[in-house]
């Protein structure tokens, strides 16, 4: 089985959309995308599915991701944003190490736009 497509990890077309093609707006998006996706996954890892918590750093990374064209890492998050409280710890584990590669993707992909990033 194969990864996810260049397009779902990067939908560059809406990024270019979002950015009007400006590499230097392109870049400081992807260092604010960056840096937030980082801080966002470490608040999803320390609460628990359902808390305030939770769901501000879920809809600010889906939000985040989605700005930029990170499909696959908004579809993630859309998916954790609406787990229950109270579920299956491991299911959240698991969902949560999903998110981290894609998360991993999205960076990898963004550095090879814009090394440095």
């Amino acid at each position: 089985m194969g990864g996810p497509a260049d397009d779902e990890i990067l939908d560059l077309g809406h990024l270019r959309q979002f950015t009007g093609g400006d590499p230097s707006t392109e870049r400081e998006v992807f260092e604010l995308f960056v840096l937030g996706a980082q801080g966002y996954y470490v608040a999803l890892t320390a609460s628990l599915p359902g808390s305030i918590e939770w769901r501000r750093a879920a809809h600010a990374l889906k939000g985040s991701a989605r700005a930029i064209g990170a499909r696959e890492v908004g579809r993630l998050v859309e998916e954790l944003e609406a787990m229950p409280a109270g579920g299956d710890r491991v299911g959240v584990l698991r969902e949560l190490a999903r998110l981290d590669q894609a998360i991993a993707r999205a960076r990898a992909r963004i550095r090879a736009l814009h090394p440095g990033t």
